[in-house]
């Protein structure tokens, strides 16, 4: 399967990769459908699982139930997801020193080179959901350096993918070598930016929106609480 030929290649020769993903004809669409879509859905639905985890823990507790929230927001945080790479990708775009840098080599970049941050937060899900005390196979695990580690992960992950950006560059948008790690941070730091607003600002806007519309005032002052 090509996906995970490309995955196995981006994080396991990305020097390779990129030479071959810089020299492959590809479009928006196929860059969604065929990778970023993919990867991306297995955010949503190992959060998914931790709540489904959790609820069955609490016996099917009402109180402690699956809110609408559980659902909701693990899929408008997949759809930010995807609006956050095609930013990237106009970032990139507009930033790159090559004047025939278009949408579709920016995309490339934004897609691969977020790789290991997307798998961190996937691995960090379902490190939530194995240290449920009925499942845990660590059932004396410290709850503080479980959240260091929590926290820690997405770190890294970010950082592999500053590193996966920095090696695409010169061959993707046909930068110079020097230039590429401070355009990288450029990028990193407009990603990080348009991520954090997509999830801190815009999904808790709209969730408030839809709890307002769809459950009502009391619902909303719930969803606050």
């Amino acid at each position: 399967m090509k996906f995970l030929s490309r995955l196995k290649g981006i994080l396991l020769s990305p020097k390779t990769e990129w030479r071959v993903i810089a020299s492959e004809a590809t479009s928006v669409n196929t860059l969604y459908t065929g990778y970023a879509m993919i990867l991306l859905v297995l955010v949503p639905v190992t959060a998914f699982a931790c709540s489904l985890l959790f609820f069955s823990r609490t016996g099917g507790n009402p109180e402690y139930g699956l809110a609408p929230e559980v659902i909701l927001q693990p899929l408008l945080h997949y759809c930010l997801c995807l609006a956050v790479l095609f930013t990237q990708a106009k970032a990139i775009e507009t930033i790159a020193p090559n004047t025939t840098t278009d949408t579709v080599a920016g995309l490339k970049l934004a897609v691969y080179a977020s790789t290991p941050f997307w798998l961190t937060l996937v691995l960090r899900n379902l490190m939530i959901a194995l240290n449920q005390p009925d499942i845990s196979p660590w059932p004396a695990f410290s709850q503080t350096p479980l959240i260091f580690v929590l926290t820690l992960l997405p770190v890294l992950g970010a950082l592999h993918s500053l590193y996966l950006l920095y090696l695409g560059l010169p061959p993707v948008v046909v930068c110079h070598k020097e230039k590429a790690l401070g355009l990288a941070l450029v990028i990193a730091g407009t990603s990080f930016a348009a991520y954090h607003i997509a999830v801190s600002i815009v999904q808790h806007g709209i969730m408030i929106v839809l709890f307002y519309l769809f459950f009502g005032t009391d619902t909303l002052s719930g969803f606050y609480q």
